[in-house]
């Protein structure tokens, strides 16, 4: 299984619109894939309670790599919380195969 991790520890910088769209591009690309939704706030599962069943499927999945074995899923993407720094930043990191930063536009950047 293939893990993205989607961070950024700045809130509203758009990890979970990022997160549903690889999800979703990657369904529609007749893959097996998984939502971790580690975020508080839990949007990405209210966004899989509202994908119409019709769609192609995408699990909701918290759970150790023996779960997802069973559940023969070849990619995982995980919506992290905002301000996910330091050691938990780094042991999210060391548990991706890759990782994803959305940025979003300021008059700084």
């Amino acid at each position: 299984m293939q893990t993205i991790l989607i961070a950024n520890p700045k809130g509203g910088s758009g990890k979970t619109t990022l997160a549903t769209n690889v999800a979703g591009w990657l369904a529609g690309k007749r893959q097996r894939v998984a939502i971790d939704d580690r975020d508080p706030q839990q949007s990405s599962s209210g966004w899989l309670e509202r994908r119409p069943a019709l769609f192609p499927p995408i699990a909701l999945w918290g759970g150790k790599r023996k779960d997802a074995k069973a559940l023969d899923l070849q990619w995982c993407v995980v919506d992290s919380p905002a301000g996910l720094h330091g050691d938990a930043l780094r042991d999210a990191i060391k548990g991706a195969d890759m990782l994803l930063v959305p940025l979003t536009p300021s008059a700084y950047d």
